[in-house]
């Protein structure tokens, strides 16, 4: 019932996800106009540590470690909120850098911590927190420390599956509806490819609101410890993805992929550029090399 012309609506609830808008109506009356377009916004259920890199590394040097802030599906919140941390799960040693991190230093729910720095030796991880959120899960065990130390070796057998890293993207600025390759690697702690493996291994997105298609390429089954995929962007706009596996770290992620903006001009071959070399190489085992046929810019 209105009051000296106003009608005050508590308590309203909303159940959905898809943008609404809302009118107001009365018996002999003209509807009113509807609303501006609202959106929901999920709330973040909890912070997952996706990907650490390098697993292992000498005291003080830093590592990149990114956090997603999550909902009750699993899904990023790509308008998150929350303001995020990074402390020790495990080790003792301390940790040292830039370890917060605001959501307007967030892309699209996901945190990425450049200058994280490990003061001591031996094994450690990490936990991400923020208030008012259950703290992650623990990191996978990172090592601080030479390679010949006995301790890591102990930890990280060579040639053990431990993360799975986007070693190549190809072409790195692909035009919006045009096909691109992602290459993955299953690598040990050191990132050496691990050439026995064969494994599911999965691709998404870490930063961008387009979507990778088709769907069905997500899903690659590795052979020799490699994958390839070959997909398309849906936007014309920047945006990086990360390779996952059930049982391993993400590793490194891709750089930032640009698609250009429209058509390239045509150009005229003057040079060849190899872009990428799997490593190591194996005496009788196959390897993989990309070369780039590229103009007098190196396009």
């Amino acid at each position: 019932v209105s009051d000296g012309g106003y009608v005050h609506f508590d308590e309203v609830t909303y159940e959905g996800t898809d943008p609404f808008t809302i009118i107001a109506s009365a018996p002999g009356l003209r509807d009113s106009a509807p609303t501006k377009v609202l959106t929901c916004k999920a709330p973040v259920e909890k912070l997952e540590i996706v990907a650490v890199h390098p697993m292992q590394q000498l005291p003080e040097h830093p590592l990149q470690v990114l956090v997603a802030a999550l909902d009750k599906d699993d899904q990023a919140v790509k308008d998150s909120d929350v303001t995020v941390s990074l402390s020790l799960a495990s080790g003792d040693g301390e940790l040292a850098g830039y370890l917060t991190l605001k959501p307007s230093e967030a892309t699209h729910g996901h945190y990425m911590f450049t200058d994280v720095r490990y003061r001591g030796k031996g094994s450690f991880s990490l936990k991400a927190t923020s208030p008012f959120t259950p703290a992650s899960a623990s990191s996978a065990t990172l090592f601080s420390g030479e390679r010949d130390d006995p301790e890591f070796a102990a930890l990280y057998p060579p040639r053990t599956p431990q993360q799975v890293s986007v070693v190549g993207v190809v072409p790195p600025d692909p035009p919006v509806g045009t096909d691109f390759r992602v290459m993955v690697e299953v690598q040990d702690a050191l990132g050496a490819v691990c050439p026995e493996d064969s494994r599911e291994i999965k691709l998404g997105l870490t930063q961008g609101t387009g979507k990778l298609e088709p769907s069905t390429n997500l899903s690659v089954n590795s052979a020799g410890g490699r994958a390839q995929f070959s997909l398309q962007y849906t936007e014309n706009a920047p945006f990086q993805v990360r390779a996952m596996a059930d049982g391993l770290c993400s590793g490194s992620t891709s750089g930032v992929i640009g698609p250009s903006r429209g058509p390239k001009k045509p150009t005229v071959a003057t040079q060849l550029q190899i872009t990428y070399l799997s490593q190591p190489v194996v005496p009788g085992q196959p390897f993989q090399v990309i070369a780039e046929v590229q103009d007098h810019t190196g396009t």
